[in-house]
């Protein structure tokens, strides 16, 4: 049904944002309005519902931006961790290219999300996810400290190459010229 949906549509009609309406009938009775879903795409609000909707989601996602954020800064990581979906938290932090560190605008990350609603599966999992990235971030660092010495040696290398070929000249020089190498030197440096 989403291929179809997507064909007839196009891929632009699919990422419009969700907008809600006051709620009437809490205005009636003096209950406060909350804007529960405005500004959610439905890739969103499938990272809302529940975690029996990971297939759902993996389909939108052909078709969809998973880059977008909500009115509060919150990514669909974020969302999915709000509703404790940790099956969609999991699947989101392991396939998508999405800052699993993001911060919303009340300064919460996914795992700090987590935390705050006693998720402690989800906390695991974010925590082991970390764990995984500062070790590749490591590894990363070392790589470039590694290439940053290899890159030094090999300017050592020609500066020694060159001083090589310097002394060389020198010498031809001094023997054409039958000087003694200081004196070619002190010329060549005037």
């Amino acid at each position: 049904m989403l291929k179809q949906l997507s064909k007839s549509l196009g891929k632009d009609s699919l990422n419009i944002r969700a907008t809600e309406f006051p709620d009437f009938y809490a205005s009636k009775i003096g209950g406060p309005l909350r804007k529960e879903v405005s500004s959610f795409t439905p890739l969103m609000l499938y990272c809302q519902r529940s975690d029996d909707n990971v297939d759902g989601f993996k389909q939108l996602l052909n078709f969809m931006d998973y880059t977008v954020s909500d009115e509060n800064g919150n990514n669909i990581l974020h969302i999915a961790a709000m509703s404790s979906n940790n099956k969609m938290v999991d699947y989101i932090s392991k396939n998508l290219k999405i800052g699993i560190f993001d911060r919303n605008k009340n300064g919460e990350s996914a795992l700090s999300i987590c935390e705050l609603n006693s998720n402690t599966e989800g906390v695991k999992m974010l925590e082991k996810y970390q764990d995984e990235y500062d070790s590749s971030k490591s590894k990363a660092k070392n790589l470039l400290e590694q290439l940053e010495r290899e890159e030094e040696h090999g300017e050592e290398a020609k500066k020694k190459k060159k001083m090589k070929k310097w002394k060389q000249k020198v010498q031809r020089i001094a023997k054409q010229e039958g000087l003694t190498i200081e004196e070619v030197e002190k010329k060549l440096n005037n």
